[in-house]
């Protein structure tokens, strides 16, 4: 068994005695460990899809398959029981989650070497890239007021909204994140979990899980990783899920209850309760406190298309400002990857 040393900050320590009370750690997904070759490996041998438990004589198990998505940041590891088809069908739901997170992708990108993921606001009138430390922001045209500068007085507005996005689409890349590293012998217990990811318009019972409490900090990670805390057994209350799914990425941390175990069914669905865990950091050399900006719970139950509102204003000074004339194409340089 591996241990991870980990920190957990002053203002988050009473709310971490509470949250052991109910959970201990179950497993943990970090991504810095890569496990191509033994993924591909591993796929040869699959016989059945852990999502759709199609065989292989009904399905392929030909393509890369992440186990946390890699539109949420560089990572190497790969699972190796999700068929082609699932695949697929999953994109569609991270499309929808990348949309949701809109320009953190961009500004909290860390990763030294790889060139941020871009934004483009719902209505196309802004863009933004960034390379290393440098963020270009471009308008298109100029008859819309999306970008406003006072240069005499040092204020800027710029109007973002995100790309599109389904909340119940963000709700089952997350789902499927989760499911993706609960430990095989746990799988038995979720069928019908597994069953509400792929169509959960079979399955209105479960439409209360449909939500995740968000974690914003001060603390930008590279690369994402996710937890899985498991009730403890002197819990007796039924109305605590058996399971509870923590990823951090970027800036932020989702939290959210496994939906559809077989001990958990009747009249607890309405009122089950989620005990909240604390923000985890895993860099103790390093540790940090009064990192935990606030928390609020996300209703991504809707099937309806909504956006972001991503806008920002600030303030700068005017004193030092200067003209300068580039002698190259600013473009050029975030199309060159080198």
């Amino acid at each position: 068994m591996k241990t991870i040393t980990v920190y957990i900050g002053k203002e988050d320590r009473t709310l971490a005695e509470t949250f052991r009370e109910f959970y201990e750690p179950y497993a943990y997904q970090g991504t810095l460990e890569g496990n191509l070759r033994e993924s591909r490996k591993l796929k040869k041998e699959t016989m059945a899809c852990r999502f759709c438990k199609k065989s292989r004589a009904e399905t392929t198990f030909s393509q890369d398959t992440h186990l946390i998505s890699k539109l949420l940041g560089k990572n190497t590891y790969y699972s190796h029981d999700e068929c082609d088809t699932c695949n697929q069908q999953f994109r569609l739901f991270e499309n929808d989650l990348a949309a949701y997170l809109g320009t953190s992708r961009v500004f909290n990108h860390m990763i030294a070497g790889t060139s941020a993921p871009g934004f483009e606001s719902a209505n196309g009138q802004i863009k933004i890239k960034k390379k290393n430390d440098l963020i270009w922001l471009e308008k298109k045209g100029d008859r819309h007021d999306d970008l406003k500068i006072d240069l005499k007085n040092g204020k800027a507005a710029i109007k973002m909204e995100t790309q599109l996005f389904r909340p119940e689409n963000v709700y089952k890349a997350l789902l499927k994140m989760a499911m993706g590293i609960l430990p095989e012998i746990d799988r038995p217990d979720y069928n019908a979990g597994f069953k509400f990811l792929l169509h959960m318009e079979n399955y209105p019972e479960l439409t209360c899980f449909k939500r995740a409490l968000l974690t914003e900090t001060d603390i930008v990670i590279a690369r994402p990783f996710a937890q899985l805390f498991k009730k403890l057994e002197s819990v007796t209350d039924e109305r605590f899920p058996q399971h509870l799914f923590c990823l951090s990425v970027g800036n932020l941390a989702f939290q959210l209850a496994l939906p559809g175990h077989r001990e958990f069914h009747g009249t607890t669905l309405q009122g089950y309760r989620m005990a909240i865990a604390p923000y985890i950091q895993l860099n103790s050399a390093e540790p940090h406190d009064g990192v935990v900006r606030g928390r609020k719970v996300e209703d991504l139950r809707s099937t309806e298309q909504k956006s972001n509102d991503h806008s920002m204003h600030f303030e700068f000074p005017t004193e030092n400002l200067a003209a300068v004339q580039l002698d190259f194409d600013i473009g050029e340089l975030f199309k060159n990857k080198s």
